[in-house]
């Protein structure tokens, strides 16, 4: 049904003729993009020292802290049971919209039956799940920077002309290139126990021969405060409890940096998400200027607990980390565009987007496979069906999303004359 609303929400926006500033969702995930701190690969200098695992300092300084507010701006969007008769969308005008307008929204009804039987019962039911388990399976991961990705990129450039979308394309983006290497923890004391970790985006590796030391475990960074002086030369361990990705997300994102603040020589990090079946998350972290890189990793929700019970119980704790993780000089990719051209408002454009990378651990079929088919299908969909837009409709894919918002950022960089904050 998520198909369903987006193919919806695309053809109001796109069809509308009266002005729609009401509608604060679209004008709310506009802003939020637009705050973002524009940092192109000028930022990413290719004289950085990989050998010594050198990375620029602070490569997505606030993206831990965007990338929420987008989540919940989102969220808004989702669909509630629609209303079937102008009378009753007055009574559910929660928008402030003008009679007109209400009027105008309910006239589409037909179009909505038919885009409605296509998708449920015509030629495009179940074509979007199942052109999206042909693309993972044929592609699998698509971390940012590699051959794999680019594959990906130019076969949905090809999917999007064979969709005989308007303005097919890609547009060039510089990205970081970070290579997840070998990552070994073992529990040494109080019992020999291997821990399942992933490395987290950006993060240096261990000196060869690995980092061996005790471990401080805390629940929060005001814990970590509180015991700075038992912190110095251990590996911090951050067993915060989940509550909202929003919220636990920053121990993830900024834990490596508060744990160097205190003299840890690495950072294990809880893995943000309320369940696990000993399944470490993988995700990004920042490191910040001035302060030292450490190794930084996430475990799974399960070790985490388990090592707060042996603190707990008074029970020295040793752990044995190695990490060969690295990065390489930026590289060249695309954030994949194609539309449908409007029929008297073309300058004015609805974009519908999703990103096209993935994290390398996972296939990437709902983070963000899904959200990506789901854009370029819309559209796909309308051109089917010979539904010609007012307004230009946009499907852009975007490129480096996991590694810190790269595609989108190069984009509003690029295209700022088309913002508009009204």
């Amino acid at each position: 049904m998520g198909h369903l609303a987006l193919v919806c929400l695309v053809v109001l926006a796109s069809l509308l003729s009266a002005e729609t500033k009401s509608l604060t969702v679209i004008e709310d995930v506009d802003k939020t993009l637009y705050e973002i701190e524009a940092r192109t690969a000028d930022d990413f200098d290719e004289e950085e020292d990989i050998r010594t695992n050198s990375i620029p300092q602070n490569p997505r300084p606030t993206y831990h802290k965007i990338k929420p507010k987008i989540h919940a701006a989102a969220s808004r969007l989702q669909p509630s049971p629609g209303p079937k008769s102008s009378s009753e969308i007055h009574q559910q005008n929660n928008c402030n919209l003008s009679s007109d307008l209400v009027k105008e929204i309910a006239s589409y009804q037909n179009i909505t039956n038919l885009i409605l039987k296509t998708v449920l019962n015509g030629t495009f039911k179940g074509r979007t799940y199942n052109d999206l388990g042909f693309f993972v399976d044929k592609f699998g991961s698509r971390l940012t920077g590699t051959a794999n990705l680019e594959d990906a990129i130019d076969f949905m450039l090809s999917k999007m002309e064979q969709d005989e979308l308007d303005n097919v394309h890609g547009e060039e983006v510089e990205v970081p290139r970070w290579v997840r290497g070998e990552e070994v923890a073992e529990l040494i004391l109080p019992r020999r126990k291997r821990l399942a970790i992933l490395g987290l985006g950006y993060t240096i590796g261990t000196p060869s021969d690995g980092i061996t030391a005790e471990v401080l475990v805390v629940r929060s960074f005001d814990e970590l405060k509180q015991k700075a002086d038992k912190a110095k030369g251990k590996i911090i361990v951050f067993n915060e409890v989940f509550t909202t990705y929003g919220e636990s997300v920053q121990y993830r994102g900024r834990g490596a940096v508060e744990a160097a603040k205190v003299g840890g020589l690495a950072s294990l990090v809880r893995s943000v998400t309320p369940f696990s079946i000993n399944s470490p998350h993988t995700g990004m972290q920042d490191y910040e200027q001035n302060v030292t890189q450490i190794p930084n990793a996430c475990i799974t929700i399960e070790d985490a607990e388990f090592l707060q019970r042996c603190q707990d119980r008074g029970w020295k704790i040793v752990i044995q980390l190695k990490m060969n993780d690295y990065m390489l000089p930026v590289s060249k990719s695309r954030n994949v565009v194609g539309e449908i051209i409007g029929r008297e408002s073309p300058s004015e454009v609805v974009v519908v987007s999703g990103h096209i990378d993935s994290w390398d651990v996972g296939s990437g079929a709902m983070d963000d496979g899904g959200g990506a088919f789901i854009s370029e299908e819309a559209l796909a969909l309308l051109k089917f069906l010979k539904l010609r837009p007012r307004r230009t409709l946009r499907s852009i894919l975007w490129t480096g999303e996991e590694l810190g918002l790269i595609g989108v950022q190069k984009y509003i960089e690029q295209h700022r004359g088309i913002w508009s904050h009204g």
